[in-house]
């Protein structure tokens, strides 16, 4: 028999996943040293990676990191932003400083804006001058999830747009009982193209993602766990559209998270 699920989450997840605690003073003195800071460099050396997703939900989430080439190594290496160096998003004449984050050595700066503006301009600054930018004026056009669940099968059905290019992240699974908290996790080949889902269709075997972590059949996971949540996130881009310059690159998306009790 099947049945129509509500989706119980419809969110956003910001594309990159470095981010950690806001910075504070008492960074360890290891951490300090491995950090390179903004202030040490020219303005002209920065690579400046900016990431705007659309929620779905009035709000655009925003992450950025900033890199620079240095002498005799071919990769380039995240910095953090000195005192007099600053990142804005500038959007219907108001400016947002984004928050400075940090996972061990690893600098990022994100920020929450509304969505909606005619365009939306990412800015470093330094001591009051700008020194890299781009406008963005494009969004892939939002879509809206909807879920159908029949015998271990579901079903993550959306309305296309040619011009977009659809893709999922992860199939995962949140299992708890009194005594513990798990998470199964089943990530698409990529080299395969496993990831793409421009049908507007994702299809999802819970008994397949079972049998991937061996926990035996469907019924027995429902013995053990009191409650089990499938999530995965559908993500919308135009590959053609590219916002960058020299040195500031700027990556925006339609971003839904989607998270349905299965009991």
């Amino acid at each position: 028999m099947q049945r129509f699920l509500p989706i119980l989450t419809v969110v956003v997840c910001t594309v990159i996943g470095m981010l950690g605690c806001c910075r504070d003073d008492s960074l360890s003195k290891s951490a300090q040293l491995n950090t390179l800071f903004s202030g040490d460099f020219d303005a002209e050396s920065f690579y400046v990676f900016a990431y705007l997703s659309d929620r779905g939900d009035n709000q655009i989430d925003v992450s950025v990191n900033i890199s620079v080439q240095q002498d005799g190594k071919a990769n380039l290496a995240n910095v953090a932003l000195s005192d007099f160096d600053k990142l804005l998003v500038v959007f219907d004449g108001l400016e947002e400083q984004l928050n400075e984050r940090h996972a061990q050595s690893y600098f990022s700066y994100t920020g929450r804006v509304s969505a909606g503006a005619n365009e939306y301009k990412v800015a470093l600054i330094r001591n009051n001058v700008e020194i890299a930018s781009d406008i963005v004026n494009l969004f892939p056009l939002p879509f809206t999830p909807t879920v159908t669940y029949a015998g271990d099968v579901l079903d993550i059905e959306w309305g296309v747009q040619a011009e977009n290019q659809y893709e999922y992240q992860d199939k995962t699974l949140r299992c708890e009982n009194h005594l513990e908290n798990r998470i199964f996790v089943k990530s698409p080949d990529i080299i395969k193209n496993e990831h793409l889902v421009n049908s507007g269709r994702l299809r999802v075997n819970i008994s397949e993602l079972i049998d991937t972590h061996k926990l035996g059949s469907l019924d027995r996971l429902r013995d053990v766990y009191r409650k089990c949540i499938f999530t995965t996130h559908i993500i919308a881009t135009v590959p053609e559209v590219q916002f960058s310059n020299s040195r500031l690159n700027v990556s925006v998306n339609q971003t839904r998270i989607v998270n349905v009790a299965l009991w």
